[in-house]
Parts: C-alpha cells; sequence; structure tokens
C-alpha cells in the first residue's frame, strides 16, 4: 500500500465506506509484515493498572471486526483536525497517538491527507518492538516527515508534558473500562496537557444493568444507570489534584424502587463516544456487554445494589443488601 493509496483509503472511509476502511486496516497490517511476527516472540506488559498489548495483539486490534473501532476514531479526528486548523492556520496541529503500537493506525491515516506543515505526530509506546515497527511501516509510507516524535514509554510514569499535544489519541481499553489502563493513563496525563487539549475517545461512560438469566429479554433487565465515566469532569478532576486511585476506584450504590422478586446477574454496557456524533459501534471487544466478569449476585428480596471495582482490573465484584 503506498501513501496515495492510503489517503484515498481514509478519505472514502471517512465518506463511510466500510470496504475501504477494511482495506485500509488491512493494508496497514499487511505494509507492517504483521502476519510474519509470532505472538511467542513479543510480550505484553503489566502496568499495575492493566496491560498493555503486546505489538501483534495491538496489530490485530484494528483489523477484521475491530475495524469499525478504528474508523470511528478517524473520522473523529479528521473533523478536529480540520476545525483545529482553521483556528491556527500558521502552525501545525499537534496530534498525540498515545499507546499507539506498531501501526499507529489513526494518526497514519490521518497524517496521510495533510502535508507534514500541517499535521505532526507524536507516537508513544510502552513496548520498543512497536515504534520499530512504526518506523519502518511510516518509511515505506512516505510518512516518516510528519512524526516529530516517536518515543518508547510508561505513560503512567513521568512527565509527558513537553509532547504539548493540541489532540491526544487514547485508547487503551476494554468494555467496561477493565483489563487495560485507559482509566490511569488519562489520569496520569490530564494534569500534564493543557486544559484546551481536546481528547478522543471524548467519553466513555459504563452503565448497569440486572438480569435474571441469559434468556431475559433486554426489556425485562433493570437498569441501575451510570456506574462511572471517563470524560471531561474526569479530566478535570484529575488536573486538581485527585489522586489517581481515587479516580479510578469505582463504588456505587443503587436503591431500586422496589425489592427484587428473584435474584438477578449484573452485565455492564460500554457507550464510546469519540465525539459528538459519532461513536464506536455495539459489538466491539470495547463496547460489548461485561457479564462473567461481574462476581456476586443480587438476592431476591433486596433494593440495595453495590457495585465495587478498579479500571484496569479484570472483575467487578457487586452484592446486594435489604435497603
Amino acid at each position: 500500500m503506498t501513501r496515495g493509496q492510503l489517503a484515498e483509503r481514509t478519505r472514502r472511509s471517512i465518506g463511510g465506506d466500510p470496504h475501504a476502511l477494511a482495506q485500509l486496516t488491512q493494508g496497514l497490517f499487511d505494509e507492517a509484515g504483521m502476519a510474519s511476527i509470532s505472538p511467542s516472540d513479543t510480550g505484553g506488559t503489566n502496568t499495575g493498572y492493566g496491560d498493555a498489548l503486546d505489538p501483534v495483539r495491538a496489530a490485530h486490534c484494528t483489523i477484521r471486526n475491530e475495524s469499525q473501532r478504528t474508523g470511528a476514531l478517524i473520522r473523529g479526528l479528521y473533523q478536529k483536525v480540520n476545525e483545529l486548523r482553521q483556528k491556527y492556520p500558521n502552525r501545525p496541529v499537534r496530534i498525540a497517538e498515545l499507546g499507539c503500537g506498531p501501526l499507529a493506525p489513526i494518526a497514519l491515516s490521518v497524517a496521510s491527507l495533510f502535508q507534514p506543515e500541517e499535521v505532526r505526530l507524536l507516537l508513544v509506546d510502552i513496548h520498543n518492538e512497536s515504534l520499530a515497527i512504526l518506523e519502518r511501516l511510516s518509511e515505506k509510507l512516505k510518512l516518516k516527515g510528519h512524526i516529530e516524535t516517536l518515543e518508547q514509554g510508561n505513560l503512567l510514569v513521568g512527565n509527558w508534558g513537553h509532547l504539548r499535544p493540541d489532540i491526544v489519541v487514547l485508547e487503551v481499553m476494554m468494555a467496561a473500562l477493565l483489563r487495560e489502563p485507559q482509566g490511569a493513563v488519562t489520569a496520569h496525563l490530564a494534569p500534564q496537557f493543557e486544559p484546551s487539549t481536546l481528547w478522543l475517545p471524548q467519553k466513555i461512560e459504563v452503565t448497569g444493568s440486572l438480569f435474571h438469566g441469559s434468556e431475559t429479554p433486554a426489556s425485562k433487565w433493570i437498569s441501575l444507570g451510570p456506574i462511572c465515566s471517563i470524560d471531561p469532569h474526569f479530566r478535570e478532576r484529575a488536573r486538581e489534584g485527585t489522586p489517581l486511585q481515587k479516580l479510578i476506584s469505582v463504588k456505587r450504590g443503587f436503591q431500586l424502587p422496589e425489592p427484587l422478586t428473584r435474584t438477578q446477574n449484573l452485565r455492564l454496557h460500554t457507550r464510546v463516544e469519540v465525539i459528538p456524533g459519532i461513536e464506536i459501534p455495539l459489538g466491539s471487544v470495547i463496547t460489548k456487554d461485561v457479564i462473567s466478569e461481574c462476581n456476586g449476585r443480587a438476592q431476591t428480596g433486596h433494593r440495595g445494589i453495590h457495585v465495587r471495582y478498579t479500571m484496569g482490573a479484570d472483575h467487578v465484584d457487586f452484592h446486594s443488601t435489604e435497603s
């Protein structure tokens, strides 16, 4: 795939062509030579607040069923870049794709539509192997001139304020904000960047429902409402100095209007809004309902529901009380 082909597929993807989007993500995967790299050759990293995917798994997150997830972020980023170029016509827009993996698919795709003096890329990943692959890929696509920073590091450690991004693309998450460090990374970085910095996705919301069994239709679920979110308010609290652990610790209590007539299980729903009007479709690994990771049961006759977990953990605890 040439830079021209990448740009064409990006334009068509932004216009809503799913075939072009599939070609785009598969093309990046192929040009990077990911098929020849065995997962056993690389390793993920446990950050203490969730896992950072190894390069091979990270690359697989862009293709096949997950391409729609990448496409939503590309559309949102393209729109925001154009808005900022109108606001700042005499300087480049600075895009940071953090936890970029070996493909940096959102940043590279959008950059293919602009000149280096219009868009600058700041790419960071925890794995050196990802960055080595990405450097070769950017050379093949003739996009290396857009890259100002290609940096290895743990985004949960130290100060990253030197990046000075206009837009942050950060998608290191799984459904319900479990297993990966989206919450912790956001909490650590938000105080280091200007309040005017745009974050994509701009809002991630986790809500909950109770259901009796797998055969229960959605119309019979008992809605609990919002459980946690990463949004402008979350980032503002981080800038105000709220401790990281407090920000990512989820403790929610709910009072039902009537006692439960039978035992209930918990399911969590995840909504990811890239920008207003653009959401990551349901069915992605980051928007699918979470059920098996929810440990506990709401008992018959109880009205109080208590949910507790930490963003990045591998499970959710919940229980019920009589009131």
